[in-house]
């Protein structure tokens, strides 16, 4: 049982930092999805929590935001709003 809620505590943390790091971007869904040769329901899921993450696909998203993998999972991101 400690596991599972270790695990919904990192996919709802790392659900709201994929958000938080798209919005402050400026990226819409549709736009990411392409920046990650993926799909907007894919985005849509990533950022809802509702499915695990790939390793290929933190490394697209770190890629793509510029940051380290270990930053994706971090409780208190600061976010910079940049375009």
């Amino acid at each position: 049982m400690k596991n599972s809620k270790n695990f919904m505590r990192i996919s709802v943390v790392l659900a709201s930092n994929l958000k938080s790091l798209r919005e402050s971007k400026g990226l819409s869904v549709i736009e990411l999805a392409k920046l990650l040769d993926s799909t907007r329901q894919a985005v849509y899921h990533l950022e809802s929590g509702d499915k695990w993450i790939s390793m290929p696909m933190i490394e697209r998203l770190c890629s793509v935001y510029k940051i380290e993998q270990h930053e994706l999972f971090q409780i208190d991101m600061k976010v910079k709003k940049t375009k």
